[in-house]
């Protein structure tokens, strides 16, 4: 790969006058000579004169500016290239001349450039930057307020472009975030507003979504709560506890953690009483959302509401954060059967997100409509539930959407389908979504674990228990390696027990929910309201009874109704009406 380049930048010398071909000549059996010293030139540094040669006649100045550009990891534009240096005026006929010689190449998209990696190598040995803790500040200032543009932009009709942008910057934004050990006071205030995600809603997601970058996030987090802690600023302290159990709860799925991290910020902020803002609101509303994945509603909502009412004060109409309120306040609500307020707090947060993209014809969009669908499912308006899908659906798949969220959007459609007797085409629609999610990994896992079970119960509903338990298997395959707090796993190993009981391999279905049953204290400790634990010992009970083994099945129902009496103080406690009904459907 490095041949073409030296060609290249030989040619660059002659066209422009500057070396004749026997200048070029003698230059090159120099270099050559260095090359062939294998006493002082080991084999892996051989190529190193070469490129040298023509770095180092280029002016001083300019090698001490492509050392700066030199810092950024990934492509780049020619604004990030002008501000690392400086944005002097001769800078841009400088960052020309080092395209001229090839030094800087053109992206394959021609609005951003690179540096060839044997030039980068060069450089990082040969041509040290004079003012390293300079040109930190500077790349931490540039590719902060670029993280800052492209997360308002997500929003608006340019979220196509500024999702490639994250996508193409993405290089730039790793070694951003390892510079929080370079922190300085010039840069503090960066890295902690990085950390809360004050200004960045959605791009933790994008961020940390593989397990190296979350890795890399979880240090982050660590480092930046240190620094706060160091600078005894307890109001940062907060701001950061704040984004670390965001990231936590909305990306690694662990509610318990996350909750930590929250109730350590609200004890905080206990210390501001009267600093209402942006950070209070975020911290209300984000424990609100974890607690509701943890099953505790009535808090939820008691959190969520404060929420609201901050953001309320605060002036907020068609900001992403009070938006986001109204959707989960509609969800939790909708979740208890308080149909009445979930639907007004459903069609607040679709009118209000309309107004504020300007446009149906956008991804959000696209999900909004298909919340609404499952506003009318729950109702139950199977019609109108379907409607919304197929329009949502439309509306990703036109829009480019993300892959997951499209597959999100056709599990629901042939859930649906599955549930109005339409099963075939429910399956058409799934193979299509497998074909989507085939090739992906990682935090694809779950939903490829979604799409199996659709088609389990898609096949469960045209009574294939054959193929319905090969649908389940590779659904729980998918989570295989899920921690025992995993309740979408149990679900699954419920299902599946069900199906074993169909086929009559009772002492399968036995041997899979005392596997299951291995793992209740950890359920139950992540989410104390859920029904799985009870769901396990029905199953049990009933398949030990096929199987003949009364004395085990009347312990398993002994068991059973342990849960049962738990779960029954639990929700007369809260004064869940809904929730002893769904208790008592369970158990019947």
């Amino acid at each position: 790969m490095g041949l073409p380049l030296a060609l290249k930048m030989v040619a660059a010398e002659i066209a422009a006058g500057i070396l004749t071909i026997e200048d070029i000549v003698y230059l090159l059996s120099q270099c050559r000579l260095k090359l062939l010293s294998q006493e002082y030139y080991p084999n892996t540094d051989r190529l190193a004169p070469v490129y040298l040669s023509f770095l180092r006649r280029l002016s001083e100045p300019l090698q001490e500016k492509l050392s700066m550009i030199n810092y950024i990891p990934g492509t780049f534009d020619a604004r990030e290239a002008l501000e690392i240096m400086g944005c002097e005026g001769s800078d841009i006929e400088d960052l020309k001349t080092a395209i001229k010689h090839h030094v800087i190449h053109k992206n394959s998209n021609y609005q951003r450039f690179d540096i060839h990696g044997i030039l980068r190598d060069c450089i990082n040995e040969y041509i040290l930057i004079k003012d390293l803790p300079v040109v930190r500040i500077r790349f931490c200032k540039v590719f902060s307020e670029i993280l800052q543009e492209l997360e308002k932009r997500t929003f608006t009709s340019e979220y196509q472009a500024a999702l490639c942008q994250l996508n193409v910057e993405q290089q730039n934004f790793t070694k951003l975030f390892t510079d929080v050990f370079h922190c300085t006071g010039d840069t503090y205030d960066n890295f902690v507003n990085i950390a809360s995600f004050e200004f960045n809603m959605s791009t933790p997601a994008f961020m940390f979504s593989s397990p190296e970058t979350y890795e890399m996030g979880m240090i982050f987090y660590q480092e930046c709560l240190r620094l706060t802690r160091k600078q005894r600023n307890e109001y940062d302290t907060s701001r950061v506890l704040i984004g670390w159990g965001r990231v936590v709860t909305n990306i690694k799925g662990d509610y318990i953690l996350g909750e930590k991290h929250y109730r350590s910020a609200l004890g905080i902020r206990q210390c501001f009483v009267k600093k209402s803002d942006f950070s209070l609101a975020l911290l209300y509303q984000g424990l609100g959302w974890n607690l509701g994945c943890q099953g505790k509603l009535q808090e939820a909502i008691a959190f969520l509401e404060k929420a609201l009412q901050t953001e309320l004060e605060l002036g907020m109409k068609l900001e992403n954060l009070i938006l986001n309120t109204f959707q989960t306040l509609a969800l939790f609500h909708l979740d208890l059967d308080h149909m009445k307020i979930g639907e007004k707090y459903q069609m607040e947060a679709l009118r209000r997100r309309r107004r504020a993209i300007g446009t149906d014809i956008h991804p959000i969009m696209g999900s909004m409509i298909n919340n609404v669908g499952e506003m009318y499912r729950k109702k139950p308006d199977l019609k109108e539930a379907e409607t919304h899908f197929r329009r949502g659906l439309d509306i990703k798949i036109r829009t480019n959407a993300a892959v997951k969220s499209i597959v999100d959007s056709e599990i629901n459609l042939a859930n649906l389908l599955t549930e109005t007797g339409r099963t075939e085409d429910a399956i058409v629609l799934l193979h299509s979504s497998q074909s989507r999610i085939e090739n992906l990994k990682g935090i694809y896992r779950d939903v490829k674990a979604q799409v199996h079970e659709a088609f389990g119960k898609a096949y469960v509903k045209e009574g294939n228990y054959t193929f319905a338990s090969h649908s389940f298997r590779s659904a729980i395959e998918c989570l295989e390696d899920s921690e025992p707090s995993d309740l979408g796993l149990l679900g699954l190993q419920c299902q599946l027990a069900e199906i074993l009981i169909s086929l009559q391999k009772y002492k399968e279905a036995i041997n899979l929910m005392k596997t299951s049953l291995q793992g209740k204290e950890e359920a139950i400790k992540h989410n104390p309201f859920t029904l799985f634990v009870l769901r396990c010992y029905k199953i049990i009970r009933k398949a030990q009874i096929a199987y003949g083994l009364v004395s085990e099945a009347q312990e398993s129902e002994k068991l059973g109704h342990i849960e049962f009496t738990r779960l029954e103080n639990l929700f007369k406690d809260l004064k869940n009406k809904r929730g002893l009904e769904r208790l008592h459907e369970e158990w019947e």
